[in-house]
């Protein structure tokens, strides 16, 4: 069980980051939908290792599965065993309803990030909301498959008599409808931000971000159709077999879901701990981006200007992460950036008057602002 341990307290890191970096760019009060989506995700990730370690480590791992109709009959209700395979199938149930809900709780978080990825890219918003509507209808499938495949409820952790195939863990049913529309649903969520990477504009480690992310999920893919092959291929020892690829599916989905958010972040620690090894200088460029202040204050206020003002001054200018001014007697514009959010506000004082103009909101693609 060391592995599932290492690998969840990695992916919680990985989350927690993640909401460290989205607060420091828009602050506790502006978290998205999907950041709060990721707190769920954390919760039932770790509850799902919680089960699973106590499954491994007290009833060692096994189930009312992998038993021949001779070792049924022959294991003694009174037997430790027995309790342990029973207690074993009770916590697969608590296991596949947490992991099953990091999964499909992270599809939505990648919808609902898309929102904000392609608000100004075009007309996605039909095509997000059907996906919302697809993950939502497929979990119910899933969860009515997996509960109403066996009933009464304590068929599923039966041992003796055999309980019948769909009340076991490896239930061909189930493993295929989960598959199915696991694989579906990723593949319709993974489909919306690929033209993106079309996109000249794009700095390239926004794209590494997405690539990350598509790249994470085509690897769940192929795990869970691997995971599949080895339970039915062996209904013995195919489940105990395919156990450790569920921990590390768990793991890669929490990194290609939250590697959009980190990119920002992590280029912006490996260009300073470049700069403190090798001792390079912060560029001209790295210090400071060249914007036009025409996305900030509309032409005609520019032109609204008193005439004895340079207004090509005002027209461009450097964004910094201090604030500059750019004084020319009474008028003073100034700018001010706090580094991470890209929000410039920009104060106009002229003649004794103070105005307050603040940017709409810019495309959640462009180079200024992060995802």
């Amino acid at each position: 069980m060391i592995e599932p341990l290492v690998l969840f307290l990695v992916g919680v890191a990985i989350v927690a980051l993640r909401t460290y970096a989205r607060v420091r760019v828009v602050g506790w009060k502006h978290l998205e939908s999907d950041d709060y989506i990721m707190f769920f995700v954390a919760f039932f990730y770790a509850s799902g290792t919680a089960f699973a370690y106590v499954a491994g480590t007290y009833w060692h791992g096994l189930t009312n599965g992998s038993m021949t109709p001779e070792q049924r009959a022959a294991l003694s209700p009174d037997s430790d065993e027995y309790q342990w395979r029973v207690n074993g199938s009770k916590a697969y149930l608590a296991i596949w309803v947490s992991f099953s809900l990091v999964l499909w709780l992270q599809k939505g978080a990648m919808l609902a990030f898309f929102i904000r990825l392609t608000s100004r890219l075009g007309d996605y918003t039909k095509i997000i909301r059907f996906g919302f509507l697809f993950v939502s209808v497929s979990y119910i499938s899933i969860v009515l498959v997996f509960f109403l495949d066996c009933l009464p409820l304590e068929r599923n952790w039966q041992v003796n008599p055999y309980p019948g195939g769909s009340c076991i863990p490896a239930d061909v049913t189930t493993l295929s409808v989960v598959l199915s529309l696991n694989i579906a649903t990723d593949i319709y969520i993974l489909a919306i931000p690929l033209p993106i990477f079309w996109m000249a504009h794009i700095k390239y480690w926004k794209k590494l971000g997405l690539l990350v992310l598509v790249s994470g999920n085509i690897f769940i893919i192929a795990v869970a159709i691997v995971r599949v092959c080895l339970i039915i291929g062996d209904p013995l020892h195919g489940s105990q077999q395919a156990a450790p690829w569920t921990y590390r599916v768990m793991f890669v989905s929490v990194v290609s879901t939250n590697a959009p958010m980190l990119a920002p972040l992590l280029r912006k620690w490996l260009g300073s701990m470049s700069r403190a090894l090798f001792g390079e200088k912060p560029t001209e460029k790295g210090m400071m981006r060249e914007i036009q202040i025409i996305t900030v204050i509309e032409r005609t206020d520019v032109e609204a200007l008193p005439a004895d003002l340079d207004k090509s001054r005002f027209v461009r200018a450097r964004q910094a992460r201090r604030p500059s001014a750019i004084t020319s007697g009474s008028q003073t514009m100034v700018e001010t950036d706090d580094g991470d959010s890209d929000k410039i506000q920009v104060v106009v004082e002229t003649e004794g008057q103070h105005d307050v103009r603040r940017p709409s909101s810019r495309p959640c693609l462009s180079d200024e602002h992060p995802v």
